[in-house]
């Protein structure tokens, strides 16, 4: 479906989006993309300060409409509310079950809470987005981004937290292509490698981290907005995969390709993230 058609047995109307995880990152992006398309969105973070300033560059920007929900995507309350708000927009065309961040630490010694917690907000969180966002989809033949990652694909140490949420993701997005399907939604799991964000900078619970320093050096981060228009035309363009920018794909092809080689650079790998973290937080 065209981004500016009207929607199934519905008269032309302004687009309605819904994106989780908006008040940074790609989330952020995102609403800024659709914004400059004039389309109406629903905005849900949890910090309704970075929320709100989004929300005023999407207006600037050409959005009809901006709808803000605060809330936590853990809790299923806050997808009914998210939800509600777009069908009184008048329905809704896109949705991207984006919100998520990471837990790093060796599984042997992670604290349960933390597993339990990352399993909340980036896998369930997920679950609440679609199980509150499908009835709309499915009147008007829409289509889900659901926000992965390349770590869906293959783990390094310390990471393997929110690797197992990132591939529980590609899972639910598989299954949903096939159990949508009959009712015309497009489902896209999108898999984005390094980019400019706060995912590395926060803590265990979640929050944001000013004290936490970037590791990951800048050569190596792609350009979220740039991230965020590739993610939408994929999402319009009703594709089941989407990986940007280059080092995500080539890691993907040799994943999926060369498994036994990839296991082998996985710990050359693992060695040089541990060093680069090092060295940030002697910074």
């Amino acid at each position: 479906m065209s981004t500016e058609s009207a929607p199934r047995g519905r008269p032309k109307r302004e687009r309605v989006v819904l994106i989780t995880g908006a008040s940074s990152g790609l989330g952020a992006a995102l609403a800024r993309a659709h914004a400059a398309r004039g389309h109406a969105l629903v905005l849900v973070a949890r910090r309704a300060e970075a929320l709100g300033a989004v929300a005023r560059d999407c207006a600037a920007l050409g959005a009809r409409k901006v709808r803000l929900v605060r809330g936590d995507v853990g809790d299923p309350r806050t997808a009914v509310r998210a939800a509600g708000a777009a069908r009184e927009m008048g329905g809704l065309d896109t949705a991207y079950a984006n919100a998520g961040y990471s837990v790093s630490g060796r599984l042997e010694t992670l604290d349960p809470a933390a597993w339990k917690a990352q399993m909340r907000v980036n896998v369930e969180g997920v679950l609440h987005t679609v199980q509150a966002c499908g009835p709309l989809l499915a009147e008007s033949g829409g289509a889900l981004g659901i926000v992965g990652s390349v770590a869906g694909y293959g783990s390094t140490a310390g990471s393997g937290a929110y690797a197992a949420s990132k591939a529980a993701l590609r899972s639910l997005a598989a299954t949903l292509s096939v159990e949508w399907a009959h009712q015309g939604i497009a489902v896209t799991h999108i898999a984005p490698g390094f980019f400019a964000s706060e995912i590395r900078r926060r803590n265990r619970a979640g929050g944001f981290d000013p004290g936490v320093q970037e590791y990951i050096p800048t050569w190596l981060l792609g350009d979220v907005q740039g991230m965020a228009r590739g993610a939408m035309r994929a999402v319009e363009a009703r594709r089941r995969e989407w990986i940007w920018p280059l080092h995500a794909k080539v890691l993907v092809f040799f994943l999926r390709h060369f498994p036994g080689l990839s296991h082998s650079l996985n710990h050359s790998i693992s060695k040089l993230r541990f060093e680069l973290k090092i060295k940030a937080q002697v910074k």
